[in-house]
């Protein structure tokens, strides 16, 4: 069972595994041999597939932001909104390390999530409006993280025992690289 565990003192959050020591034994060694990014970022990518969806489900369509009927113009910018939710990669990582973000890459989506304060035009004085937030993204999350994190788990299990099947295939034909055998025997 994998919980969400917010870390002392920061935004961040870190993944609780109960009962999976040979699960985190097995991704220690593969981050050993350098292996474990994209075991896990497949294992990320296929967990995160409901919650994509649940955002698509959860972004404002319509005229206005607010989910307010089905628009019929073909430029509307929350039809974009939310043709736009998807998976990234993060540029940001260290190389044992898989950043996958479900984000809405419209232009506008951080002003329909986070809303936007009273404008006023300075050219003609005119106002503008206030828009509410739509914490789409957030409801995605609060409702299929457990899911998200039961799917990582058990898909991190998958992907670690393709891995061990691929490196025990590749020693029996002789092929491990030189680097390779060397971590391996750090290991033993």
């Amino acid at each position: 069972m994998a919980t969400l565990g917010k870390a002392r003192g920061s935004a961040a959050f870190g993944l609780h595994f109960a009962g999976a020591e040979d699960f985190i034994a097995g991704l220690d060694i593969a981050a050993k041999l350098g292996l474990a990014r994209p075991a896990m970022e497949k294992a990320w990518k296929k967990a995160l597939k409901p919650m994509v969806a649940a955002a698509k489900i959860a972004a404002p369509v319509g005229k206005n932001s607010r989910g307010g009927g089905d628009s019929t113009d073909p430029y509307d910018d929350n039809e974009k909104l939310r043709d736009s939710i998807g998976i990234i990669k993060s540029t940001r990582r260290r190389r044992s390390e898989a950043k996958l973000i479900v984000t809405a890459t419209a232009r506008h989506a951080h002003l329909v999530h986070d809303g936007t304060a009273a404008r006023i035009k300075r050219s003609t004085g005119q106002a503008v409006g206030r828009m509410r937030p739509n914490k789409f993204l957030q409801r995605a999350f609060d409702a299929t993280a457990d899911g998200v994190f039961a799917i990582f788990a058990s898909q991190m299990s998958v992907e670690l025992g393709k891995l061990a099947d691929r490196i025990r295939k590749r020693a029996l034909r002789g092929t491990l690289g030189k680097g390779m055998k060397r971590k391996l025997r750090r290991l033993s």
